[in-house]
């Protein structure tokens, strides 16, 4: 009797594993939106720097969970894609939220009028401090980036932006 019971348990936890794991990899969509914000190429920095940021929001019924990305994909002029990590001292990456116009001014005043800071909905903004990546002013820029899926922490689901930078 003890026995069949063992057996009986083993067999629950391996389908439920199994289950889950099945789940997991089905994941074919996003948990959350991403929107572009918007982007300021800064030349008063040595070097020039590109200040991106995206607007984060779970999907709705999901939970707030943004798990960050290291991994970023930019291009300019349609020219050259380049692959890179998020790392010190050249690139660096904040979350902020609705208080952004307390915590960076400077950046809320760009974006305000493409941000709603008082909407109900949770969300939180991701601004990319990217150094160095051009020289000169480059007007059209894409940048593709994704987080990890909170579901499948083995899984990001890239979206790639196509914009102007602001000068």
């Amino acid at each position: 009797m003890i026995v069949i019971m063992k057996n009986i348990i083993i067999l629950f936890l391996v389908l439920l594993f199994s289950t889950e794991n099945l789940y997991s990899q089905n994941i074919e969509s996003t948990s959350y939106n991403l929107e572009f914000v918007g982007a300021k190429y800064i030349d008063d920095k040595k070097p020039p720097q590109i200040i991106l940021v995206l607007k984060y929001e779970p999907k709705d019924g999901k939970e707030f969970k943004p798990i960050i990305s290291a991994k970023i994909t930019y291009q300019f002029d349609n020219k050259g894609i380049k692959t890179e990590i998020l790392e010190n001292p050249k690139h660096s990456l904040t979350f902020t939220d609705r208080g952004v116009n307390q915590k960076n001014p400077e950046i809320y005043e760009w974006i305000k009028d493409k941000i709603d800071i008082n909407q109900e909905k949770e969300f939180g903004l991701l601004i990319f401090y990217l150094n160095g990546i051009t020289k000169k002013y480059v007007q059209n820029m894409s940048f593709t980036y994704g987080l990890w899926e909170p579901d499948n922490l083995d899984l990001r689901i890239e979206k790639k932006f196509e914009f102007q930078v602001l000068k």
